[in-house]
């Protein structure tokens, strides 16, 4: 082999060695299609700081709420009393540190008639 075509050894362990700190870098998981561990530890946080929030607030029935981040965007899901824990719900989790958008997925439950049943028809 001509000695102008061999790669000497130290140049070979340096593209080796930045080869494996790009890949290091990226996360095994980019290439499965997941997240870096940091952006679950980010929405569980957030999860908890809305949750925090929503358990804190008069008024607003928490337990009935449930709560789930996905690349900071949280969603609400759940049945609540009336449109008013509804619309406060929603502006809690938009007022949250770490929130991008709020998809508000609550249904006001319906309350059963108290109307005897003659009167309905």
């Amino acid at each position: 082999m001509h000695p102008c075509h061999r790669v000497p050894l130290a140049r070979l362990a340096l593209i080796a060695a930045v080869a494996m700190a790009t890949l290091l870098s990226a996360g095994c998981g980019v290439f499965r299609g997941h997240e870096a561990p940091t952006a679950y530890v980010d929405d569980a946080t957030i999860t908890a700081r809305v949750k925090t929030a929503l358990i804190k607030t008069p008024g607003v029935k928490a337990s009935e709420i449930d709560v789930h981040t996905y690349r900071n965007v949280v969603t609400l899901d759940g049945v609540v009393d009336d449109e008013q824990m509804m619309l406060r719900a929603a502006k809690i989790a938009r007022d949250t540190a770490g929130v991008s958008s709020v998809q508000n997925t609550l249904q006001v439950a319906r309350t059963a008639r108290t109307e005897p049943l003659a009167e309905q028809r």
